[in-house]
């Protein structure tokens, strides 16, 4: 949220969403604490209209079992994939992280029926053996 706030300046707006408590508050920002399946389009939206962008950052509790982090990665990104769909003003953009399994090939695509260009990332600050990856979308329709 720290450097989505560097990005939008300050006529623009950051809304965060975390299941705990944060350890200090992140000035100009609005940060909900609640469950991302649960909590209302309208709560995440207050009084905006629309986003223009929405990360998700999220990824589960791991159990150290490769194919249950991987669906549980796997339902947390669609999750937030869904709310883009609902949530994003036309020619938006969407960035979320999933663990990298069998689920990936079948959400990318859908991620390519909405956004107009689609990409897959590996950070090079992620670890070499992180399953982990970023599947980005932009141009939403």
């Amino acid at each position: 949220m720290q450097y989505a706030l560097k990005v939008v300046g300050p006529h623009g707006a950051v809304v965060g969403i975390d299941r705990d408590p944060l350890p200090q508050p992140i000035a100009g920002a609005r940060v909900l604490q609640g469950d991302a399946f649960t909590t209302s389009d309208g709560e995440l939206l207050g009084k905006l209209a629309a986003f223009d962008v929405v990360l998700s950052d999220m990824a589960p509790n791991t159990t150290g079992i490769r194919a249950t982090d991987q669906a549980r990665s796997a339902a947390l990104f669609e999750e937030a994939l869904t709310r883009a769909e609902r949530l994003l003003a036309p020619g938006g953009a969407f960035v979320g992280k999933i663990f990298q399994g069998p689920d990936v090939e079948a959400i990318r695509r859908r991620l390519a029926t909405r956004f107009s260009d689609v990409r897959t990332i590996k950070p090079e600050s992620s670890r070499s053996e992180s399953i982990e990856i970023f599947l980005a979308g932009k141009g939403f329709a």
